[in-house]
């Protein structure tokens, strides 16, 4: 399955993805990451294709998306 920063960048391939860092509450539903219920915080994404006039979509995260989308810091590495 590989990495998780693989793992992240395989289900984001093809977009431009920016932290926003609002608090947006718990969630019961799985991080697009696979981790398990918990806090979110908001990130902005934008197809690589669209125009630069296009609306950005938000979208909840985990706090190990948010910190990868910001820092380029992963959690701990462990094969899964």
């Amino acid at each position: 399955m590989g990495t998780w920063a693989e793992r992240f960048n395989e289900y984001w391939e093809g977009f431009h993805v920016v932290a926003d860092g609002t608090e947006e509450g718990f969630a019961w539903k799985k991080c697009s990451c696979g981790g398990l219920a918990g806090d979110r915080y908001r990130v902005l994404y934008q197809p690589i294709s669209a125009e630069a006039s296009e609306p950005w979509e938000a979208v909840g995260v985990c706090s190990d998306c948010l910190l990868y989308v910001a820092n380029a810091e992963t959690p701990e590495e462990e094969e899964l």
